[in-house]
């Protein structure tokens, strides 16, 4: 609880009356731990900082604002695809050969990106998946790597544009880690305020944990679907409705690898400890 400082510690809780001021009432948040999801409208762009209207927005965002003024808006609208104009900055990270901040046109094919820009997979591993979107975004299998970036297709695969993460992974990669891996950072940045998101992402961990050290059941597979289903369709906000996605996609597209852990006991890519005893931090 916010309190006086004293050199022998926090003495005594803040009156009430410090809060009346604005700058006070901003430090009351700031103070009181992470943000929360509030019940809307009003929305910012109508009552936001100070009461007055504020654009909350991406800087990648604000930086279009620019040339669009200075050349219009048919200059901007010609590149990218139908649906999605423009250009997008990904950060391409992993199992690839140069990494990095890309910037590209809207409808650009996966592949262009991955194998011409990234120049592909080093060491002579093979491509499995790219994930998009941040930690919140679904992982992409080879077989679609031909279509073309944009928000409704990235959509339909299962996917997010998101904060414009890209993160390559190869044959020495474990599918089902990965969706661990991804859900831990979901379950640590829960702000706690609704059950679906902070106990939802909790026990997916739970879970996931459980197929990767081999103890898994086909219920546990068939309850992790139904939490995901729940999670997704009645978290309060973004964070929670996306962070089933990557063990969605991942049971959408590596669904063998699933079934190895719990049924073969097994780890395709040698990662979980069901092998070795020891898990490998890919």
């Amino acid at each position: 609880m916010p309190g006086w400082r004293r050199k022998s510690g926090w003495r005594k809780p803040f009156p009430p009356s410090i809060w009346k001021t604005p700058k006070n009432r901003r430090r009351k948040f700031w103070w009181r731990g992470r943000g929360t999801p509030k019940p809307r409208p009003p929305y910012p762009a109508v009552s936001g900082l100070w009461g007055k209207p504020t654009l909350i927005n991406n800087v990648e965002t604000y930086a279009n604002i620019a040339p669009i003024v200075r050349n219009g808006g048919k200059w901007f609208a010609n590149m990218g695809s139908e649906r999605s104009k423009g250009t997008k900055v990904f950060a391409l990270t992993g199992k690839i050969a140069n990494t990095g901040l890309v910037e590209v046109p809207m409808g650009i094919k996966l592949r262009e990106i991955i194998e011409e820009i990234g120049g592909g997979v080093p060491g002579g591993h093979t491509f499995k998946a790219v994930q998009t979107g941040g930690p919140s975004g679904g992982c992409i299998p080879v077989e679609m790597l031909d279509i073309g970036v944009s928000y409704d297709a990235l959509l339909k695969m299962g996917s997010i544009m998101g904060s414009g993460g890209m993160i390559v992974m190869d044959d020495t990669s474990c599918m089902v880690n990965v969706a661990r891996f991804f859900i831990e950072f979901c379950m640590t940045e829960s702000c706690g305020k609704c059950i679906p998101c902070r106990a939802g992402t909790a026990q997916m961990h739970t879970l996931l944990t459980r197929i990767c050290e081999g103890s898994g059941t086909m219920e546990d597979l068939e309850l992790l679907e139904d939490l995901c289903a729940t999670v997704k369709e009645t978290s309060l906000c973004g964070l929670g409705q996306t962070a089933p996605n990557p063990v969605l996609s991942t049971l959408k597209y590596f669904r063998n690898e699933y079934i190895e852990h719990i049924v073969h006991k097994r780890c395709p890519a040698g990662v979980c400890a069901i092998e070795t005893g020891v898990e490998v931090l890919a």
